[in-house]
């Protein structure tokens, strides 16, 4: 189940293991005292100290009583846009060289997901998303990925509900990532999902918006902590990437009780469609 015959896999480089991961660059502008001063952009996942989504800009041009009164509070910075689209927030960090005129700011959007590609009627026959943090589960179904010369067994549980067919899939680097968490706490990739119509067709971004949320609830309720799927990404019938959601996890490990059992990913399978009913 992936949108171009091969295995399906992350769509973020989160396998890095880095604290930081890029997840969208595009040009990038800001507004102060009415100014609107344009640069490049980038969104990040940041994962340390806390996860959390948060934009970074550079940009010239900028006269110093606009870069430096924003930092004692004579200015503000009214707005800050990316590809195109405003995202309601504050600036956390103000640098760069006043003289040359270059500017750095680091925004921490109002609240996510922030929908950076795409809108709710952006059509889409596949997404897929990611799991930090989920538990070590057996699925329903196994196959095997190789990486150098090793096999590895890969976990599938398949959940089915009215036209949504929907898959969860353990990586390659998941047992390694859960004895780190284990370990060290924090956040990592376990899992990865997708999205599909049970007939192939397409759906829009507003489906694919109420599919993640609903998701959210069913996933966290297994785990008894909070774990959804985050950073999706939509892709169209020819496989390109149409639609963006941009989002962190919310919890760092912990194991909560729960009355889910790991060792039965069926139960999962058993429930899904009358919670989705409810």
């Amino acid at each position: 189940m992936n949108r171009d015959g091969h295995r399906l896999e992350p769509v973020f480089d989160f396998v890095a293991g880095e604290s930081s991961v890029l997840l969208h660059q595009s040009q990038a502008e800001i507004c102060i005292d009415g100014n609107t001063y344009a640069g490049d952009g980038e969104v990040r996942l940041d994962l340390l100290p806390r996860a959390n989504i948060h934009l970074y800009g550079q940009f010239k041009g900028v006269p110093p009583a606009d870069a430096l009164m924003p930092m004692t509070g004579q200015k503000t910075i009214s707005s800050f846009s990316i590809n195109g689209r405003q995202v309601e927030g504050f600036f956390l960090n103000i640098g760069g060289d006043a003289t040359a005129q270059e500017m750095t700011v680091k925004w921490c959007p109002k609240s996510e997901p922030i929908i950076g590609v795409g809108d709710e009627s952006t059509q889409m026959t596949l997404l897929v998303f990611h799991l930090f943090n989920f538990v070590d589960l057996r699925g329903t179904r196994q196959s095997t990925e190789q990486s150098g010369t090793k096999m590895h067994s890969i976990e599938h549980v398949d959940l089915i509900c009215d036209e949504w067919n929907i898959e969860l899939k353990s990586l390659i680097s998941t047992r390694e990532n859960i004895k780190s968490l284990k370990e060290e706490g924090g956040y990592r990739l376990t899992h990865i999902g997708c999205i599909k119509k049970a007939d192939g067709t397409a759906f829009s971004g507003k489906d694919a918006h109420n599919c993640l949320k609903a998701l959210r609830f069913f996933l966290s309720f297994a785990k008894g902590g909070w774990c959804e799927p985050i950073c999706a990404a939509g892709f169209d019938a020819s496989g390109s990437r149409v639609w963006e959601s941009w989002s962190s996890p919310k919890e760092p490990w912990h194991t909560p009780l729960s009355w889910f059992d790991p060792h039965n990913g069926s139960q999962l399978a058993t429930l899904f469609p009358g919670f989705m009913n409810r």
